[in-house]
């Protein structure tokens, strides 16, 4: 009965109708997360989702909107892995890879990659349905 709940209140209509703004939108919660993961929000990490923001949407991600967005974003990152989950069905390879890119630069955005950046890092790669094969084929990691 939960899960039917959970899956219930997961479904997004928009993903049908819009599937490239709900591919924007999850892509800066995968990045808010990542900013959430190790407990400290660093200016460094907030500039560097700002910057891949940019390079994959091509859109500006304002500081205050996304500080705003950190605060008011529940940390249970089961949220953000069923959502991932959700939509990984509809993401073309290179959706999943862009995902995965901003994955890794926002891990390593405060020079070091602690253990529970990594474990989400794993977490999303296994959300998207995304192999350690592609991870190295896409030079995401090293083989």
């Amino acid at each position: 009965d939960s899960e039917y709940k959970e899956a219930v209140l997961g479904y997004d209509p928009e993903l049908e109708k819009n599937p490239g703004k709900v591919f924007i939108e999850t892509l800066k919660k995968v990045m808010i997360y990542l900013l959430l993961a190790d407990g400290v929000v660093h200016d460094k990490e907030v500039n560097m989702a700002r910057y891949l923001y940019h390079k994959v949407t091509g859109n500006d991600l304002p500081e205050d909107e996304l500080r705003e967005e950190i605060k008011n974003t529940n940390p249970d990152r089961k949220i953000l892995l069923s959502r991932l989950e959700m939509i990984a069905p509809i993401l073309t390879d290179e959706a999943r890879k862009q995902t995965m890119e901003v994955t890794a630069g926002m891990i390593y955005a405060d020079g070091e990659a602690d253990r529970a950046e990594m474990k989400l890092f794993r977490q999303i790669a296994i959300a998207l349905n995304v192999t350690p094969e592609m991870l190295v084929q896409w030079d995401i990691i090293e083989g």
